[in-house]
């Protein structure tokens, strides 16, 4: 009975059935790694050298299709999406992050780079599309998006 109580929630429930190694590497990080630092944290390993790892601002993962990389998985499907058109007829000319400086009264006031940027087929005709592909809608995003319509005239479609 005196070995259920001094391994209770101590040492076997708090960390289920991870190995006794593994015990550690949790130990390292909880007990080493600042609250405050939600920016990096440290891979637990043998090895002091190793780099440290950025977290994703918002929570995304970085996807590879095709060979190009995306900012998340939400734009990678989208791209496969975008592919699915063009095969089909009803987009053409697709590029994939395309850069707009917003200039006023002569200076550079910031740069806006889309997602995507295609033609796409409406009623017979061909109409550029500019997208961009948002999970989370920051101030500064609005800012940039007025600043690309008043600037270029351009339209940002969201998804």
């Amino acid at each position: 009975m005196s070995d259920q109580r001094s391994h209770g929630r101590s040492g076997g429930q708090r960390f289920g059935a991870i190995a006794g190694s593994a015990k550690k590497a949790l130990r390292f990080v909880q007990h080493r790694t600042p609250v405050r630092s939600t920016r990096t944290t440290r891979i637990p390993a043998s090895s002091p050298s190793l780099p440290l790892v950025k977290r994703p601002k918002y929570g995304n993962s970085r996807v590879v299709v095709d060979g190009i990389k995306f900012d998340s998985q939400k734009e990678a499907q989208r791209y496969r999406q975008l592919l699915l058109l063009v095969s089909h007829g009803s987009v053409r000319n697709l590029r994939l992050q395309v850069n707009y400086d917003c200039v006023v009264n002569g200076k550079k006031v910031c740069a806006y780079r889309a997602d995507f940027v295609y033609e796409e087929r409406v009623k017979g005709a061909w109409r550029p599309i500019t997208e961009d592909v948002k999970g989370y809608r920051t101030a500064l995003y609005n800012l940039k998006k007025k600043l690309i319509l008043a600037c270029h005239g351009i339209a940002i479609r969201e998804c």
